[in-house]
């Protein structure tokens, strides 16, 4: 994993910044900019601005994707990764995603998927 000041998550959300800010998305660049000067976590500014979706929901292309990875202690309900939403065929979530394997890469999951915490539906 490539850390940014030891914090890969906040790495993968200067991802998913780089990708929506050359489209102007600016009711979701000021949730990043949030984001960036609170550290907070990107999927809480979601719920509270409710633009957020749990993992039973079926995502539409452009959503964000947060997960919760399970490891040795569990899942702790908090985001682990973070990728972008691509598009949803015959139930799988296909996703972009910043440091998949130390790379960007397409990567696609079940619908409501266990390691799934949720989406974030930007206004945009």
């Amino acid at each position: 994993m490539l850390p940014v000041l030891g914090n890969t998550v906040l790495f993968l959300q200067f991802f998913i910044d780089f990708c929506i800010y050359p489209f102007q998305l600016t009711s979701y660049i000021s949730v990043l900019a949030l984001i960036r000067f609170s550290l907070r976590p990107a999927h809480s500014i979601s719920k509270e601005r409710g633009q957020w979706l749990d993992n039973s929901a079926e995502p539409t292309p452009g959503m964000i994707i947060f997960f919760d990875w399970a490891d040795e202690n569990g899942q702790d309900g908090l985001s682990d990764h973070t990728g972008i939403v691509q598009k949803v065929e015959n139930g799988r979530v296909y996703t972009v995603e910043g440091n998949s394997g130390d790379s960007v890469r397409q990567n696609s999951y079940p619908v409501g998927y266990y390691e799934i915490l949720g989406y974030g539906a930007p206004a945009y």
